[in-house]
């Protein structure tokens, strides 16, 4: 749940510069505060997060999909920790490809910014 409250939070912070495509409008501007104050990518680290989760809470001792009997179940679980590892490493990707267009865009105040908020993903890691 706090995975998916804050890719909301971040969403929300963002407003109308939000989208899911890769790119820069108009009335762009660099949002430094809320959860773009801790980590420079806020929406995937909740995304990594909820994933996470999802994973903990269906593949671990007594979830559903791990006390289940047969190998249906099985080869389900084994996809969901697939995915998970998929989401992390599209996600490791896409992150580049938005820093790019946003130090070009915004220039000295970006670096300003990623020197102040080192951290892309996870605080204090990386």
């Amino acid at each position: 749940m706090a995975g998916t409250y804050i890719r909301n939070f971040s969403f929300v912070a963002l407003g109308p510069v939000f989208t899911f495509e890769v790119n820069i409008l108009k009335e762009h501007k660099l949002v430094k505060r809320g959860p773009y104050s801790v980590v420079r990518h806020p929406s995937y680290t909740g995304l990594v997060m909820t994933f996470f989760g999802e994973t903990l809470w269906f593949c671990t001792p007594g979830s559903f999909l791990h006390e289940s009997t047969g190998w249906v179940w099985k080869v389900v679980e084994i996809v969901l920790v697939f995915m998970y590892f998929l989401t992390f490493g599209m996600i490791a990707r896409r992150i580049p490809r938005e820093d790019g267009p946003l130090r070009t865009q915004f220039g000295a105040e970006w670096k300003d910014w990623a020197r102040t908020v080192p951290y892309k993903l996870i605080p204090y890691v990386y």
